[in-house]
């Protein structure tokens, strides 16, 4: 059995990027809102692409690998949160 990782939520001020420091890891992301959530993989230049979106209600499991970055968008485009 693995141990569960955390992901760290950052300020939306702070400018990300990916990095290639860890292995394969996988998470979950519920959208709880009223509209609709994108998710983005920012990648190692700091361009935002898009990985899913998610209508309200919806869930996904997504896999990436620690040390990427990334951030979720409400339908208006502005920036919910961003993690690494």
């Amino acid at each position: 059995m693995t141990t569960p990782q955390s992901i760290e939520f950052l300020p939306l001020s702070v400018t990300i990027i990916s990095t290639d420091s860890g292995g394969p890891v996988r998470f979950s992301l519920i959208n709880s809102t009223d509209g609709l959530l994108s998710l983005y993989w920012v990648d190692h230049s700091g361009a935002k692409v898009l990985y899913r979106e998610l209508r309200p209600g919806e869930s996904m499991v997504q896999g990436t690998y620690a040390g990427h970055a990334a951030r979720v968008s409400n339908s208006s485009r502005r920036w919910r949160g961003a993690s690494r």
